[in-house]
């Protein structure tokens, strides 16, 4: 066997959280242990995020069992709640 196998494509990841946070700067009162300016704080729509990740994969076997196999991508995970 020779040659080489090469798997090309794109990812394409969205995130929506569909919610709204709170504009403010971290050394707001606000956030201290007596929050009694909370209603001054704006509060801002959150973005969708759209990501678009290459992806490449290059292999060559070697024999009927076994290859040599190449792989690289960028790969994005979403932040936890």
């Amino acid at each position: 066997m020779l040659g080489f196998v090469a798997n090309i494509g794109v990812r394409m990841d969205m995130s929506n959280p569909n919610t709204v946070w709170d504009n403010a700067d971290p050394f707001d009162p606000y956030f201290s242990s007596n929050p009694s300016k909370s209603t001054d704080v704006v509060k801002v729509k959150s973005k969708v995020d759209l990501t678009v990740s290459p992806r490449l994969g290059i292999s060559h076997p070697i024999t009927d069992k076994s290859k040599l196999y190449f792989n690289y991508g960028h790969f994005k995970q979403n932040a936890s709640i």
